[in-house]
C-alpha cells in the first residue's frame, strides 16, 4: 500500500515498465524460436518441437511454449540455461498426455513434474539432442492424425468496431493462456483490407496486413476514453495469418483493391516493437 499519491504512481510506472519489459524479452524469444522451427522442421517426421537456447529468459518460457503451440498445432519443449543445467516448459495439443511422454523418457531428464497437457522438464545440456529423438519417437507412436488437425473453436462473434483499449485489457486478465485455458478465439465480418497485404517470412509465408470494419465510426461521442473503438474515424488494426501466405489473393477483390466483404477467426494479441506497444489480429483463418 502507497501512503501518498505520488509514491503509487511511482509504483504503477514501475509495474508497466516491468510488464512493457517482459512483452519485448517474450516477442523476441518468440520470434527467435520460430525462425528455428521454420528452419528445421519437418511435419512428415517431427510430431514434437523441442528447442534448447541458453539465453533465453526463464520467465518467458512458458508463454513462448504456449504461442507456439498455437502456432504449429504441435507439442513443443522449450529450454534454457539455468545452472548449467537445461531447464523449461512443456506445452501439448489437445488429446496428448505430455507429461505420460516425459515420463517414458525419463532416463533422460534431471527431473520433470506437470500434468497432462502441462510440464516442467530439467535436462543435462549435452543430452537435449538426443531427449529430442527419444521425445519425437514416443510422440509419432502417441499422437494420431485426427489430434494434429486443428481445430478452430469460436468462442464469439465480434465486429471489429468493437475492439478497444478496454476490451484488450478484460482478455489479459485472463492470462496466462494455455491448453485448459485457452485465448478467446472471435469470428468477425465485414472487413475491409486496407493497404496492400504482403507475405513475410523467410521460409515459411505468413500474411501481414492491415483491416477495418465496412461501417467506418466517425464520431467518439457517447464512448468513455477506455473504450473508444481503435478503428474510430476508419483507423486499421494489424493482423497477421501465419502460414497463410499463399493465401494472398483471397485479400483481394476483383477490382484488385482489398476486400470489404471478408470473414475472420481470430485472437487478439499486443504487439511490442521498439518500446510500442499495439493491438493485434492473430488471424486462425480467413474466408
Amino acid at each position: 500500500m502507497s501512503a501518498t499519491d505520488d509514491e503509487a504512481h511511482h509504483h504503477a510506472a514501475e509495474l508497466e515498465f516491468e510488464n512493457s519489459n517482459r512483452r519485448r524479452i517474450d516477442e523476441e524469444a518468440f520470434f527467435e524460436a520460430c525462425g528455428f522451427v521454420d528452419a528445421m522442421l519437418n511435419r512428415s517426421r517431427d510430431k514434437i518441437i523441442v528447442l534448447h537456447n541458453p539465453s533465453w529468459h526463464a520467465g518467458v518460457i512458458g508463454i513462448v511454449a504456449s504461442r507456439l503451440v498455437e502456432r504449429y498445432h504441435l507439442p513443443v519443449v522449450l529450454l534454457t540455461t539455468i545452472d548449467g543445467v537445461a531447464k523449461g516448459s512443456a506445452r501439448s495439443i489437445l488429446g496428448f498426455d505430455i507429461h505420460s511422454a516425459i515420463k517414458r523418457c525419463e532416463h533422460m531428464v534431471v527431473s520433470f513434474g506437470g500434468h497432462k497437457y502441462a510440464a516442467g522438464v530439467s535436462i543435462q545440456v549435452d543430452r537435449v539432442g538426443d531427449f529430442r529423438e527419444a521425445i519425437n519417437a514416443v510422440a509419432t507412436e502417441m499422437i494420431t492424425e485426427q489430434m494434429l488437425v486443428p481445430e478452430i473453436r469460436v468462442d464469439a462473434a465480434l465486429d471489429l468496431n468493437d475492439l478497444s483499449p478496454k476490451l484488450f485489457a478484460i482478455i489479459r486478465q485472463f492470462q496466462p493462456f494455455g491448453p485448459d485455458n485457452a485465448r478467446p478465439i472471435f469470428y468477425a465480418k465485414n472487413v475491409e483490407v486496407a493497404g496492400t497485404p504482403r507475405v513475410v517470412g523467410k521460409t515459411t509465408g505468413h500474411l501481414k496486413f492491415q483491416v477495418r470494419s465496412s461501417t467506418v465510426l466517425r464520431s467518439a461521442g457517447g464512448y468513455a476514453p477506455n473504450v473508444v473503438p481503435f478503428t474510430l474515424g476508419g483507423g486499421v488494426l494489424e493482423a497477421i495469418a501465419f502460414g497463410l501466405g499463399d493465401r494472398i489473393k483471397e485479400l483481394v477483390g476483383p477490382d484488385g483493391r482489398g476486400r470489404k466483404d471478408l470473414e475472420l477467426v481470430f485472437f487478439l494479441e499486443e504487439n511490442e516493437y521498439n518500446g510500442k506497444v499495439t493491438p493485434q489480429l492473430v488471424v486462425r483463418d480467413i474466408r
